[in-house]
């Protein structure tokens, strides 16, 4: 099965990079964290790639949702779960792939 460098990029005690099976659960869940960590229009070659900014309007459950489906289609729609809590001001998105 092929394999992909993992991120962040990693020597093993071997001395390879470190790499993820591809489709394994663990590269498709670094896949989204890549995807959910990018701002739109970060990636010139893809434009619209990426989570559209919160700023000013916070961390939008629905837009989490649509572009983990979007842009990840491995990682299915419905086992997509996205919680918004508040502490101080501050706003975390936790995604989790079943």
């Amino acid at each position: 099965m092929p394999r992909h460098l993992a991120f962040p990029f990693a020597v093993t005690a071997s001395g390879p990079l470190a790499a993820l099976a591809q489709d394994s659960d663990a590269e498709i869940g670094q896949s989204v964290g890549i995807l959910l960590a990018t701002p739109v229009g970060d990636r010139r070659c893809v434009p619209g790639y990426g989570l559209p900014d919160p700023l000013g309007r916070g961390a939008d459950v629905d837009t989490i949702a649509q572009t983990v489906s979007a842009w990840e289609p491995r990682a299915d729609a419905v086992a997509v779960a996205v919680s918004v809590t508040n502490a101080r001001g501050e706003q975390t998105a936790t995604v989790a792939l079943a």
